[in-house]
């Protein structure tokens, strides 16, 4: 069974970083007050920060504006109902809307009122929708 990457490498032009190490991952997750989900850990480990066709997924290794530190504490910001346990895997641009991925895996799609509705199981499932 091909992986969610591969299926994505297939249909698209995939643009990845470079992989980051532990440490940087532990670093993050720090500085953010949380653990990231153990998919999400392996994605930016492997990859850094991917992106294809239109969408720009946010990770390590990467500049400022999709660094997954730097856009989460962004939106902490800009947003009181942004839940703690979770962190920003993509801006979407449109309407405010941004992806959230919770400690747990689930991955949630939060808007401008503050609305946040569960739309996948993981972020491979989130990244599956997108195919």
């Amino acid at each position: 069974m091909k992986t969610v990457i591969e299926q994505i490498e297939q249909q698209f032009r995939l643009f990845h970083a470079a992989g980051c190490s532990v440490e940087q991952v532990m670093e993050a997750e720090e500085q953010l007050g949380l653990r990231f989900a153990d998919e999400y850990r392996n994605y930016v480990l492997n990859y850094g920060a991917i992106s294809f066709g239109s969408h720009e997924f946010t990770g390590l290794n990467v500049d400022s504006y999709i660094n997954v530190t730097d856009v989460t504490r962004q939106e902490r910001e800009l947003r009181d109902k942004l839940p703690a346990d979770c962190y920003v895997v993509q801006q979407l641009g449109i309407e405010g809307l941004v992806i959230l991925q919770h400690q747990s895996g689930a991955v949630s799609q939060l808007d401008e009122s503050g609305n946040c509705s569960r739309i996948a199981d993981s972020f491979s499932g989130y990244l599956g929708t997108l195919l």
